[in-house]
C-alpha cells in the first residue's frame, strides 16, 4: 500500500517517517518540524497548522522538496486516496505553502489571504478564471493547465471561477436556451430619433443603387451576392426609414464556439447613424491665472453620419454552467472586454448602453469621451474627446425575449439555422458622401470663434477627428468583418 514520507529537512533529508491513508493528529517526527514530503501518485496529504486539523491547510498531490510558508508549521495531516483531482491553489511558488481546495463555483474570496496566490493547479477537464479584484472584477487570466509561477499575476489575485471545460458544443435547442438566459437589454438614449430595425423594414425603405446607374426598391428582387466590397452596388435608406422601427428590431447572433466558450454576438442594425459631438475646453494661461474661455460641446453634423450602421456586444458563456463570463462592448473601430464583476445585470444578462447617434456599446451612463486629444502651447491649451452620450430609457431592446434574435450563424451546428439571402450581400450598406474639407473646417471656425487662439483650436480639432468622420460610407455586413470568425 502507496505511503506519504514526511520529512523533518528540506529536499527529503533528516529524520523522516511514513503514513498510509488515515488521520493523525501528530506528524510523528515532532511538532512544527515539517520541511520536505513525497506524496505518491494516488494519494492526497492535507497538512494543517494546528493539532486538531485546525488552522491554515497546506494540500499536496506530488512531492515537494520544500514547505516554503509551511515550512516547520504542521502539526496534523490527513491522508487520502486521490480520487477526483481538484484545483489547488497554492500561497507560494511551485506549489508550496498554505493551499485551498476550489472546487467549481465562483469565490469572491481565495481562502490563503488577499493578494497571495502564487502558484495553482489545474487538472485536466477544468478551467479556472482569477480575476485581479473582487468579486471577478479588473483584469483576469485564464489557465487551463497548471503554473508553477503565476508571472506577473503572482500576488495579486483576489477571486475566482472554477469550471468544467465543455465536452461539446451546445445543441440548437441549448443554444436557443443560453440565448434566453443571457441575452443583453440595450438601453437606447431618449434623445436619439435614430432607432435600430430589423433589416427587413429596412429593405423595404431602401433603394439598391448600382454603379452602372442601376435604381431599384432593394427589397423588390434578392440582393446582389458576391464581389465583396468592390463599389459596384451599394444600398440607401429612403428618407421615411431614417429613424428605424423599433417594433421591428431584432438581435442577429452568431455564435461562436471556441477555446472552451460560448460567445454570442448580438449583432444590431440600424438604418441611420447620427452626427458625432465633440466635447471642447480651452484654457487661456496656467495654474492660479488660468481661465477657461470655452467648455461645451459642438455638434458635429454631418461629420460622423453615414446611412446604415451595424453594431454589437459579445456575451462569453460558459456552456457547461450556462452562465455569463465576460462581455465584450464594441465602440466604434475598437471595443473592451469586461470582467464579470464589472457587468451589470438585467434578469441574467447584461445591461448595455448604446450611445446617442453612435450606438456604440457602453456599460455607464453619460459622457463616455473618446478619441480623447489635447495641445498646449504654453499660453493656450485645448483638450476634450468625442462624445458618446448614454443614458437609460424605456425605449430598449430585450435580446431575451421571445422573438427578438434570430440566429444568423452557429458553425458548430450542421442543421437547423436558415440563412437570409441578404446575409449574400457583401458591399456596403449605405453610400459614399465625399464632403468638402475646406467647408468642414469652415464650420468648426464658426463654431469656436474668435475666441484668443481660435485659429490653433480649429487645427487641434480637426486632428483630432478621425479620418472616416470626414466623409460618410456605410458599412459592410457583420460577415464580412474578422470578428465574426475570428476574435475581437
Amino acid at each position: 500500500m502507496s505511503q506519504v514520507t514526511l520529512y523533518q529537512d528540506s529536499d527529503y533529508r533528516g529524520t523522516s517517517r511514513s503514513f498510509g491513508v488515515g488521520r493523525y493528529n501528530y506528524t510523528g517526527i515532532s511538532n512544527d518540524s515539517l520541511s520536505s514530503i513525497r506524496v505518491p501518485a494516488g494519494l492526497k496529504v492535507i497538512l494543517f497548522e494546528h493539532g486538531n486539523f485546525g488552522g491554515n491547510r497546506c494540500v499536496l498531490v506530488q512531492d515537494t522538496p520544500n514547505m516554503a510558508g509551511a515550512n516547520d508549521k504542521i502539526s496534523s495531516f490527513v491522508v487520502e486516496e486521490l480520487r477526483t483531482p481538484q484545483v489547488i491553489i497554492y500561497s507560494d511558488s511551485d506549489y508550496r505553502g498554505w493551499s485551498v481546495e476550489l472546487p467549481v463555483g465562483s469565490y469572491s474570496g481565495l481562502g490563503i489571504g488577499n493578494d497571495r496566490l502564487s502558484s495553482i493547479i489545474v487538472p485536466a477537464g477544468y478551467r479556472v478564471t482569477l480575476y485581479e479584484d473582487g468579486p471577478f472584477k479588473g483584469r483576469s487570466l485564464e489557465l487551463n493547465s497548471s503554473r508553477a509561477n503565476l508571472g506577473d499575476f503572482n500576488d495579486r489575485a483576489t477571486s475566482a471561477i472554477v469550471d468544467n471545460l465543455p465536452q461539446r458544443a451546445p445543441t440548437l435547442d441549448e443554444l436557443k436556451q443560453i440565448i434566453g438566459k443571457v441575452g443583453p437589454l440595450i438601453l437606447f438614449h431618449p434623445d436619439d430619433p435614430f432607432r435600430p430595425s430589423s433589416v427587413e423594414y429596412f429593405l423595404n425603405n431602401a433603394t439598391l443603387v448600382a454603379k452602372n446607374g442601376l435604381v431599384r426598391p432593394a427589397a423588390s428582387e434578392p440582393l446582389p451576392s458576391g464581389g465583396g466590397d468592390d463599389g459596384e452596388y451599394w444600398l440607401v435608406g429612403n428618407s421615411s426609414g431614417k429613424n428605424g422601427n423599433l417594433a421591428s428590431a431584432v438581435s442577429y447572433v452568431n455564435a461562436k464556439f471556441q477555446n472552451n466558450w460560448l460567445d454570442l454576438q448580438f449583432w444590431i442594425f440600424y438604418p441611420h447613424n447620427g452626427g458625432g459631438a465633440l466635447k471642447v475646453k480651452v484654457v487661456l494661461g496656467s495654474g492660479v491665472a488660468s481661465s477657461t474661455v470655452l467648455n461645451e460641446t459642438m455638434d458635429l453634423t454631418p461629420m460622423g453620419q453615414h446611412g446604415g450602421d451595424w453594431e454589437h456586444v459579445t456575451v462569453r458563456v460558459d456552456p457547461v454552467r450556462q452562465e455569463v463570463r465576460a462581455l465584450y462592448l464594441a465602440q466604434h473601430d475598437g471595443g473592451k472586454w469586461l470582467s464579470l464583476g464589472d457587468i451589470a445585470f438585467n434578469n441574467g444578462g447584461p445591461i448595455v448602453y448604446a450611445s446617442k447617434h453612435g450606438h456604440a456599446s457602453y456599460r455607464d451612463e453619460g459622457d463616455n469621451l473618446s478619441n480623447g486629444y489635447s495641445d498646449d502651447w504654453t499660453v493656450a491649451s485645448v483638450e476634450g474627446g468625442l462624445v458618446n452620450s448614454c443614458t437609460g430609457s424605456l425605449q430598449v431592446l430585450d435580446c431575451k425575449a421571445s422573438g427578438k434574435t434570430q440566429i444568423l450563424r452557429a458553425d458548430f451546428l450542421s442543421a437547423g439555422i436558415t440563412l437570409p439571402s441578404w446575409m449574400s450581400f457583401a458591399r456596403r450598406w449605405g453610400p459614399r458622401v465625399d464632403y468638402s474639407s475646406n467647408e468642414l473646417k469652415d464650420k468648426i471656425a464658426r463654431w469656436v470663434g474668435s475666441i484668443p487662439y481660435s485659429g490653433e483650436v480649429v487645427n487641434a480639432i480637426w486632428n483630432a477627428l478621425p479620418d472616416e468622420m470626414k466623409y460618410e460610407n456605410g458599412p459592410t455586413g457583420p460577415w464580412c468583418k474578422s470578428a465574426w470568425s475570428g476574435s475581437e
